[in-house]
């Protein structure tokens, strides 16, 4: 009778470890060579380097995918942070997947092309530099206008845009010791900046504002798009979204 009742749940299990074990060989090893048909490699999926996953499952889920030119200017630039700030890593959320240029990376509206990456602001715990975002996701844990600046947000949902922060419902397990840390962020956009292929950085208006960026390459994504104060969206070349 015990191995009547232990059988399925074998089985089970079994199936189980099968599935995981074929799914990371399609994805470690014969996901890469094919996406390169299509002009796209993958991010570094190690926590070791500067350039580094949020969590595993952005890479996992074949969510990294990036052209050679962007991975290039990705990596120069989190070595160049890092010589900035021994303790500061490039932090990557969403940026495309490997077999398409134009199937948009939901609930993206773009993301297609590989040139265009999500990555982390700073933050610190306990007045600690962290490199890890301040949610699951690390989307929806927004970091809102304060007195006197733009409120972008306001304006769009006043408009009618009411799916402007329908992000907040991707921000899980939200970290509240998690500070928004302004001057490392600056650092992580201004070495983007330094890159002549940078084409677009989208952050709210109230951080640029905060922060006391100049640049015209940084601005709002607009009432269309969702709200950027709780991510650094960058890109290169062609400056549509």
């Amino acid at each position: 009778m015990l191995w009547a009742i232990g059988k399925p749940k074998t089985h089970f299990f079994f199936k189980f470890v099968s599935f995981v074990g074929i799914y990371l060989i399609v994805v470690l090893f014969v996901v890469p060579p094919l996406a390169s048909i299509y002009g796209k490699v993958p991010m570094p999926n190690s926590k070791q380097g500067n350039l580094i996953p949020h969590n595993l499952l952005y890479p996992l889920l074949n969510r990294n995918y990036v052209t050679p030119q962007t991975l290039s200017i990705l990596l120069k630039t989190a070595d160049e942070v890092q010589l900035a700030n021994e303790n500061l890593k490039l932090v990557y959320l969403d940026s495309s997947f490997p077999f398409s240029k134009e199937m948009p990376l939901p609930p993206h509206i773009s993301h297609s092309n590989g040139r265009k990456v999500d990555l982390c602001f700073a933050y610190k715990k306990d007045g600690q530099l962290t490199n890890k975002g301040s949610c699951f996701t690390g989307y929806g844990n927004f970091v809102g206008p304060k007195s006197g600046e733009t409120d972008q947000i306001e304006i769009c949902k006043s408009s009618g845009h009411q799916l402007y922060d329908a992000s907040r419902y991707a921000g899980f397990f939200k970290k509240k010791d998690y500070v928004f840390d302004e001057v490392n962020t600056k650092l992580i956009i201004d070495k983007l900046l330094e890159n002549q292929e940078t084409s677009r950085i989208y952050i709210e208006t109230h951080l640029k504002e905060r922060l006391g960026i100049q640049s015209e390459k940084v601005r709002s994504a607009g009432c269309w798009a969702v709200r950027h104060d709780d991510h650094i969206h960058f890109q290169i070349g062609g400056r549509r979204r």
